[in-house]
């Protein structure tokens, strides 16, 4: 009923801070994948060093019951941990077509979950990929790793207005850890002297720090498209260089 209300491509964001307990403010040629080489990737200007540890859900695969949007993908390497220097992080998300009526990104700060970061978005139903930036009055503190996941809801989201849900749910979801390093003086170094935003995109990826290299030669993929497909190929995701951004 509630979709009504909202013109077919109509997309809102609606941010909510969810906090049970205080919180503290403080806290080149084509090479074969790191994954299947164990050796940093080599492409047009841009290097990344190999994955490490768990794989994360980045995918939400086809077959899976209840899952209502397979092909769901967050854009982030195949590590266990992806890294940025920012404390108010973007994050970046493919959604298929899909008949699900809203997806939720959570960070948490607690291992319980009973400290998190809530964003909302309401879908339109077509494909495209959508970005997440952490407000900053919500910091992520240095060195340490936060787990995140982006839901689908594909039947409302029970105890909300948005829909009733239902008792057999069916939802996709990816997930991930981010970690907030810090900017070495070799690495501050590096990016004074870099003179445009894909030089200093090129010094955070050989640096293996995903997030901002990902912020900046996204925001140039119509002007430097190739470095775009390249970046999403260093990390298994070219499928996706033609798809739009929802705003």
């Amino acid at each position: 009923m509630w979709q009504s209300m909202f013109p077919r491509n109509f997309v809102s964001k609606v941010t909510r801070l969810l906090l049970t307990v205080p919180l503290a403010v403080a806290m080149l040629p084509m090479a074969p994948s790191f994954a299947e080489t164990g050796s940093p990737v080599y492409l047009a200007g841009l290097t990344f060093p190999p994955g490490s540890g768990s794989a994360p859900k980045r995918t939400a695969g086809a077959g899976v019951r209840g899952n209502c949007a397979p092909g769901l993908t967050a854009l982030i390497p195949d590590s266990a941990v992806s890294m940025t220097v920012n404390e108010d992080t973007q994050f970046f998300i493919y959604i298929p077509q899909t008949d699900a009526l809203i997806g939720r990104f959570t960070l948490n700060f607690s291992a319980d979950g009973s400290q998190s970061y809530t964003q909302e978005v309401l879908l339109s139903g077509q494909p495209g990929v959508v970005s997440f930036t952490m407000p900053q009055e919500i910091a992520l503190a240095m060195d340490q790793p936060y787990d995140w996941k982006f839901t689908l809801y594909c039947d409302g989201v029970p105890g909300t207005s948005l829909g009733m849900g239902s008792s057999e749910q069916r939802v996709s979801s990816v997930s991930g850890q981010v970690q907030r390093i810090a900017i070495s003086s070799d690495l501050e170094a590096k990016l004074k002297a870099a003179t445009t935003p894909l030089a200093k995109a090129e010094v955070y990826a050989n640096a293996g720090i995903w997030h901002e290299a990902m912020a900046i030669v996204s925001s140039l993929r119509e002007s430097e498209p190739q470095e775009w497909r390249s970046l999403l190929d260093a990390v298994g995701l070219n499928s996706l260089a033609q798809a739009p951004f929802i705003d």
